[in-house]
């Protein structure tokens, strides 16, 4: 049997939700870069892998979020919900990680 390609399960109003997600989530990155870029020009807020992953990480979330509660989401929530946990669970492990190494470590200047 032949698998079905899930972009043309979604609707028009499916799309357009998409795309205004998509371009909200393509301003937000900018924004996230510029502040980032101003801070780290004082000072060394986090290692540059750390930087990377969080302008990488937060905006793709902040993109997959939106898209699961506006209902513009690709998958069938139901079947992917244990993908949707692992994702989550999977962030917040290093978001943690996150935490505890500047709290150890500190912001250095």
């Amino acid at each position: 049997m032949k698998k079905e390609n899930s972009w043309k399960k979604l609707d028009e109003y499916q799309m357009m939700t998409r795309g205004k997600i998509a371009y909200l989530t393509l301003f937000f990155t900018f924004a996230l870069t510029l502040l980032n870029g101003l801070i780290s020009s004082n000072i060394t807020w986090a290692t540059p892998l750390i930087q990377a992953w969080l302008l990488i990480f937060v905006p793709a979330t902040l993109f997959l979020t939106l898209s699961i509660f506006k209902n513009a989401y690709v998958f069938n929530l139901k079947t992917q919900l244990s993908t949707i946990i692992l994702v989550f669970i999977t962030g917040m492990i290093l978001f943690l990680q996150f935490i505890l190494n500047l709290h150890r470590h500190g912001i250095q200047e």
